[in-house]
């Protein structure tokens, strides 16, 4: 037998359970601070450092979508069917992101400005279209979109600075800028399953991996 295509597999899976790793460990690490929301208190002692706020959003602009819903943020991918090597694929055409800063009302009065857009946005609505020009058919077309309607209270993490008109939350350079439509609570939770999650995705793929090369080794 020849054991060249196993060991192609085996270090494809090697490869894929390293990035599932990474993935789950970054996916836990955002969630230590978002337990924690700071208050309007305390936020003055954080500038210059990464945060997690709680509160209610007020836009800054009307950004309405599909049954006059506003929404805070919406990302519109339109794709289109291209036949491939072997398999047919979707390939992106038009990748567009709308988004408004806002103020962001502490449930203890006041308020911090967070500046758009999000570079993470957990749990967004979804809503695809169709795929025009034929179901499936080479050449077709759809159109994804994600949002995250105007709500009541959101979780926002991402770094505090002194801006022109007071305390703003902007993008950090490596964290980004998170927002959740949950609790804090619930949003880390929802993330330390998600980080868990890969990472046992990660352990399945090294023990299909040992698994393998023992066939090949005993081959």
């Amino acid at each position: 037998m020849d054991p060249l295509p196993l060991i192609v597999m085996i270090l494809g899976l090697g490869a894929g359970s390293a990035v599932l790793a990474v993935l789950g460990i970054r996916k836990l690490r955002l969630a230590v601070p978002l337990g924690s929301p700071l208050t309007l208190d305390t936020l003055k002692d954080h500038l210059d450092e990464i945060v997690v706020v709680h509160g209610r959003p007020e836009p800054e602009k009307q950004i309405r979508i599909f049954d006059g819903i506003q929404v805070l943020w919406r990302r519109r991918t339109r794709q289109q069917l291209r036949a491939g090597y072997r398999h047919r694929h979707w390939a992106d055409l038009k990748d567009e992101v709308d988004a408004t800063d806002f103020l962001l009302h502490f449930p203890d009065g006041g308020r911090v400005r967070v500046l758009a857009p999000p570079t993470r946005v957990q749990d967004p609505l979804t809503r695809h279209s169709g795929v025009q020009g034929g179901m499936m058919t080479t050449g077709g077309e759809r159109t994804m979109q994600w949002y995250l309607p105007l709500i009541s209270g959101l979780t926002v993490k991402g770094r505090l600075r002194l801006g022109d008109q007071g305390a703003e939350i902007v993008a950090d350079p490596e964290e980004g800028l998170f927002f959740s439509p949950h609790e804090p609570r619930t949003a880390a939770r929802r993330m330390r399953y998600l980080g868990l999650s890969l990472l046992l995705a990660a352990a399945g793929l090294d023990a299909v991996a040992a698994l393998l090369l023992v066939v090949v080794l005993t081959a």
